[in-house]
């Protein structure tokens, strides 16, 4: 029963460590963050959908801290 609760313990101080980082992400103007479109409206309730294919279904297109960091290169260039 320890092992299982380390292992527990692990894996929730990896999701608190994310949730530390607070990375903001850059949102696709696309999907607007859902991370599907919707390609036919079948009822009220009912939607066929496909996979943005700008951000593959994650909702963002990077975090903002690697955007500065590539503008400030481009800057310096």
């Amino acid at each position: 029963m320890g092992e299982f609760d380390d292992a527990w313990k692990a894996s929730v101080r990896k999701v608190l460590d994310k949730k530390k980082k607070k990375q903001k992400y850059i949102v696709c103007r696309n999907c607007k963050g859902n991370g599907y479109i919707v390609a036919e409206r079948l009822s009220k309730k009912h939607l066929r959908t496909e996979t943005c294919k700008d951000c593959g279904g994650s909702g963002h297109l990077g975090s903002i801290d690697v955007e500065e960091k590539n503008m400030e290169q481009r800057s310096q260039v």
